[in-house]
C-alpha cells in the first residue's frame, strides 16, 4: 500500500515521541510505500541517518511555518500552538501530494492528542486517526497541585468531556476516521458512543530491543550488589508525581536508619516542579537523592543500566518511553495502574499499583521499595520477565505487524 503519514514529532536519534514516530515509519517503510511530512526543523538529522542507514520505500516531505509567522515562539513556550500552526502547513502539503498521487490511506501519527485539531482528514483517501490518547489527572491527585498546574488540569478536564459536543475538529476527525487507533482504553471514554465503534487499542510506544543491551548474568550481578539504586528520568511536572516518590523515599530513609549509605534516588530531568521535589528531599539532596538534570540520552542509557528499580508514579501517561527503555535493559517498574502503564507493566515484570490517593500511595510505595530492597531474588525474577515482556509486545516489529493486521481485518470488512 501506498501510506502517507503525518508526524509533526520524528527524529532518528531522540526518545519520547520523537524517537516513536521514527520507529513508526522506519519499520512501516519495510512493508509499504510511505511519504511522511514532518518539520524542516527535523531535516539535516534525518537526511544525515538515512544517508549512513538508507531505507527502502520512505520518503519524506519538510514544512515549517516561515520565521516571520513564529516570532512569538520562544523555546517550549507556546509549543502546543506552534504544533497547531504547523498541522495547517501540513495539510497544505498534503493536498499538494494527494494531487500528484493517490494514495491508500492517509494517517495522523504523533502528537495525537485528542484535544489538539489535525486537518489531515481533508485529504482523499482512507484515513486512519492516531495512535491517539487523551486524559485528565485524577482530582484527588490534583488537588494538591500549585494554582496553575490545578487549573490546567481543570481546562483539560473541560476541552476533554467537550469533545462529544463542542469541539469541531475533533469530531470531523472521528466522523471522518474509517479507524481510530487510541493508545489507552481510556480514551474511549472521550470518545462519543458512535465513534467508539470505529476505535482500537494500539499502544503508540515500542522500541528495538537490540539497541538496549542486555545480559542475564550481568543483571542477576547488579541486583546483588548492596547498593540499591532507584532511578527516574523524564520531565519533572507535576503529574508525573515525582514529588510523591521523593517523599516516599525520604521516609523509607527515616523509618529504616540501618538503610542509609545502602539505597540511593538518582534523578534525571528537569522541569518546572523541580524546586518542589529539592525542597521534599531536604537535607538527603545531594547525599541519598541526586539530582543530575538534563543528561545526553546516550549518558543516560548507561546510568539506566546500573539501576535496580525505575520509579514512575504518573497517573496520566498514556505512552511512557523511558519506563519501556528501562524494562528493556532488564529493569522493573514501579508505576501507577493508569494510562499506558497499565499495557506495559503487569505484576509479573513490575510493580503496578492501586491509583487512590497521594495518601495512600506513599504507603505502598514505601512497603514496596523496602520489600525489594531485601528480596533480592524477586527483583532478579521481575527483571527477566521486564525484558522479556518488551521483546514479546513491545518491539516495533510487533506493533507494526498488530498494525497491519488490523488494517487487513478492519478494512477489508468495512468495504
Amino acid at each position: 500500500m501506498k501510506i502517507l503519514i503525518s508526524a509533526f514529532a520524528c527524529h532518528p536519534a531522540m526518545g519520547s515521541e520523537d524517537g516513536v514516530g521514527w520507529g513508526w515509519v522506519t519499520t512501516l517503510a519495510r512493508y509499504h510505500q510511505l511519504h511522511v511530512i514532518t518539520r524542516e526543523y527535523r531535516r539535516a538529522d534525518i537526511e544525515a541517518e538515512l544517508e549512513t542507514n538508507p531505507v527502502n520505500n520512505l520518503y519524506f516531505h519538510y514544512i515549517d511555518p516561515p520565521a516571520w509567522m513564529i516570532f512569538w515562539k520562544k523555546g517550549s513556550r507556546n509549543f502546543m500552538a506552534y504544533a497547531l500552526l504547523w498541522q495547517l502547513f501540513a495539510l497544505v502539503m498534503a493536498v499538494r501530494l494527494s494531487i500528484r498521487q493517490r494514495f491508500d490511506i492517509v494517517q495522523h501519527l504523533t502528537y495525537g492528542n485528542l484535544w489538539l485539531p489535525t486537518f489531515l482528514f481533508f485529504v482523499p483517501g482512507t484515513y486512519i486517526w492516531g495512535p491517539v490518547g487523551g486524559g485528565v489527572v485524577p482530582a484527588v491527585f490534583a488537588e494538591n497541585y500549585r494554582i496553575r498546574e490545578w487549573l490546567v488540569e481543570n481546562l483539560r478536564l473541560i476541552v476533554l468531556k467537550s469533545l462529544k459536543w463542542l469541539n469541531l475538529p475533533a469530531l470531523l476527525n472521528m466522523w471522518r476516521a474509517r479507524l481510530i487507533l487510541v493508545r489507552t482504553w481510556e480514551t474511549l471514554d472521550y470518545l462519543p458512543l458512535w465513534a467508539r465503534k470505529k476505535a482500537i487499542l494500539v499502544p503508540e510506544t515500542a522500541l528495538d530491543p537490540g539497541r538496549f543491551p542486555y545480559s542475564r548474568k550481568e543483571r542477576r550481578d547488579t541486583c546483588c550488589r548492596e547498593m540499591f539504586n532507584i532511578v527516574y528520568a523524564g520531565r519533572i511536572m507535576s503529574l508525573k508525581n515525582l514529588h510523591l516518590a521523593v517523599t516516599a523515599f525520604r521516609e523509607l530513609l527515616a523509618r529504616n536508619p540501618l538503610l542509609a549509605g545502602f539505597v540511593r534516588f538518582d534523578i534525571y530531568g528537569d522541569g518546572p516542579y523541580l524546586p518542589v521535589c529539592r525542597e521534599l528531599a531536604g537535607d538527603e539532596a545531594g547525599r541519598a537523592i541526586i539530582f543530575h538534570g538534563f543528561v545526553d540520552r546516550a549518558v543516560l542509557l548507561e546510568k539506566l543500566r546500573e539501576a535496580h528499580l525505575f520509579i514512575h508514579l504518573s497517573v496520566k501517561d498514556t505512552a511512557a518511553t523511558a519506563p519501556m527503555e528501562a524494562m528493556a535493559l532488564g529493569i522493573p517498574v514501579i508505576c501507577v495502574k493508569a494510562g499506558g502503564m497499565m499495557n506495559l507493566v503487569d505484576d509479573t515484570c513490575g510493580v503496578p499499583l492501586e491509583q487512590s490517593s497521594p495518601e495512600l500511595l506513599v504507603p505502598a510505595v514505601i512497603n514496596e521499595l523496602k520489600t525489594l530492597v531485601t528480596d533480592r531474588e524477586r527483583l532478579f525474577a521481575l527483571s527477566c520477565a521486564a525484558r522479556a515482556k518488551v521483546e514479546q509486545s513491545f518491539s516495533w516489529e510487533r506493533r507494526i505487524e498488530q498494525y497491519n493486521e488490523i488494517v487487513k481485518r478492519e478494512l477489508s470488512v468495512n468495504r
